[in-house]
């Protein structure tokens, strides 16, 4: 039964590729309005939508708004774990006015003098490692997608690699 009714609100329960999902549909008056939203959040579960912020939402906002309510519900340790020091990370002068758009932007290449100090260390434990970090830097391909490659994908003669299901969720070509 993905939603039902608990006092006076509605509430949705499913499971999708074994992830649990559930939650009050606030707004829902009748069964046909939770059934509604409930279709619509199951909507955006398949896109990869939901519960994920558009980018232009403030920070400290979402953290009070959405993500404090939520913890206090959801998690046992919120109380007596340390690690919730939410009102610090909404007194803090780096989060102040930002978006998730502007703090999701950090970018980070090899440097030139730094590949030889990287590669002086990928040595008597580490040597097994040499031969991924040397494909990482020349294609840039991410880890997960490196341990995902199979020899099929590979093409010697024309120098080309294909990735198909990467973390973006597009096929490309190295």
């Amino acid at each position: 039964m993905p939603v039902h009714k608990r006092r006076d609100r509605w509430h949705y329960a499913f499971c999708i590729r074994g992830v649990r999902y559930r939650g009050k549909i606030p707004e829902a008056r009748t069964k046909f309005q939770a059934e509604k939203a409930e279709t619509q959040i199951r909507q955006d579960v398949y896109e990869g939508r939901f519960g994920k912020p558009t980018g232009d939402e403030d920070f400290i906002k979402f953290v009070r708004e959405v993500y404090e309510p939520w913890a206090k519900e959801s998690k046992r340790s919120f109380k007596s774990n340390d690690k919730y020091k939410l009102p610090i990370i909404c007194a803090s002068k780096c989060f102040k006015g930002k978006t998730f758009a502007q703090n999701n932007k950090r970018v980070r290449y090899l440097l030139d003098e730094e590949e030889p100090l990287l590669f002086a260390l990928l040595t008597g434990p580490r040597t097994h490692l040499r031969d991924l970090v040397s494909v990482a830097i020349g294609t840039g391909m991410r880890r997960g997608d490196q341990f995902n490659l199979r020899w099929e994908k590979v093409d010697f003669q024309r120098n080309i690699i294909y990735v198909p299901n990467s973390k973006t969720g597009n096929d490309y070509y190295e």
